[in-house]
């Protein structure tokens, strides 16, 4: 059976998630061109590269890793269920989606607390609706942030308004 798509692609302006990006520009080098192909109702972005190999910003950890040499080939690999799941975070999408919770455009799912934190994960439990291009903006900010420290080192944010 065939992925409804439609359901993990968050519907955001491409043009503006690109301008989002400048927050990760300590992880995304300045002097590549990265253009946003997808973003997903869970916060991740999926960029091709100058090179035209895409690859896939996971806001939660984050990283960029190479996930394929084109984006036909990145078109074509998410007609794989398994893979499109695996990606696009499919079953924690259902659970949020199944439970009622809902998202109005330029919207996605993003976390209460980040991944990378002890008390953080990628469940349906510590997700909440927010502005996608707010998301992206803010997890760059914070994995900038907290670059370089060690594992269980302690962390104290404070929100400044």
């Amino acid at each position: 059976m065939q992925l409804d798509r439609s359901r993990f692609v968050a519907t955001v302006d491409l043009q503006a998630v690109r301008a989002a990006l400048s927050e990760w520009s300590w992880l995304l080098r300045r002097e590549d061109a990265w253009e946003p192909v997808l973003v997903s109702v869970s916060g991740d972005v999926f960029m091709a590269h100058d090179s035209g190999e895409v690859f896939w910003l996971d806001t939660g950890a984050g990283k960029v890793s190479r996930i394929c040499a084109s984006v036909a080939e990145f078109e074509a690999s998410l007609e794989d269920r398994k893979t499109a799941s695996d990606w696009l975070l499919v079953p924690v999408v259902e659970e949020l989606l199944s439970s009622g919770r809902s998202l109005a455009p330029g919207q996605c799912f993003g976390f209460t607390i980040l991944p990378v934190f002890k008390e953080g994960s990628y469940a349906a439990r510590n997700r909440f609706a927010l502005s996608a291009l707010e998301h992206v903006r803010v997890t760059g900010d914070l994995h900038n942030q907290i670059q370089g420290l060690e594992d269980g080192q302690q962390v104290r944010l404070s929100v400044v308004e």
